[in-house]
């Protein structure tokens, strides 16, 4: 089935997600889609479980709330952005991370044999542990998906960042923690009395 020619203003995520998945179902066992589920996208896994039933399944990747709050004020400081109330920031970010995982726990209890928690730190620290016990879970060949290959050319055809031409490797996977040392203690706290308990249930 060729994709539709209408504009990129009539895609849905949703329709976007469906249509690749009939275009790739016939010729490879598993499509990844890495939407962040963010305030917007939030209802998005329970809308392609609906579609594709017990052909869903849902990785639900969490990182630790002061990361995720220092890596959105970066982002906004590298965009030339004149807005620097970082408190408000980490309020904003804390409160957008507390309903995307939320939503993520809600699918996890309604569908546990459909869900899956991955921590972004075990993710990065030792990335072939992670993903063999992702692809044992999900019943698929660990060894085919875990050879040492260097990927290049672009592999985010869709919206990609900067990141997407540079090689890839297990090698050069490296957890991003510089916000250990550059956020400062105060903020670092605040994020963390926002987004208690459930930042304790997933060991942070």
């Amino acid at each position: 089935m060729p994709l539709r020619s209408e504009g990129q203003s009539s895609w849905t995520h949703r329709s976007l997600s469906l249509t690749l998945f009939e275009q790739v179902s016939d010729a490879f066992a598993v499509m990844t889609d890495s939407s962040k589920t963010a305030w917007r996208s939030a209802k998005a896994p329970f809308a392609l479980r609906r579609e594709l039933e017990m052909n869903f399944q849902l990785v639900h990747v969490v990182r630790d709330p002061s990361g995720v709050s220092w890596s959105i004020i970066q982002k906004a400081t590298r965009g030339g952005s004149s807005f620097n109330n970082k408190v408000l920031t980490c309020f904003v970010s804390a409160a957008g991370w507390w309903f995307a995982n939320l939503a993520c726990e809600i699918f996890g209890w309604l569908y546990p044999d459909q869900y899956t928690l991955m921590r972004y730190e075990d993710l990065a620290r030792s990335p072939r542990a992670a993903l063999g016990h992702l692809f044992t879970k999900l019943s698929l060949d660990p060894a085919s998906g875990l050879a040492e290959t260097t990927v290049t050319g672009n592999r985010h055809q869709l919206f990609g960042n900067r990141m997407r031409h540079r090689p890839l490797a297990f090698s050069g996977v490296r957890e991003d923690a510089r916000w250990k040392v550059e956020m400062p203690t105060f903020h670092q706290l605040f994020v963390a009395f926002m987004t208690w308990p459930l930042r304790s249930k997933y060991g942070y």
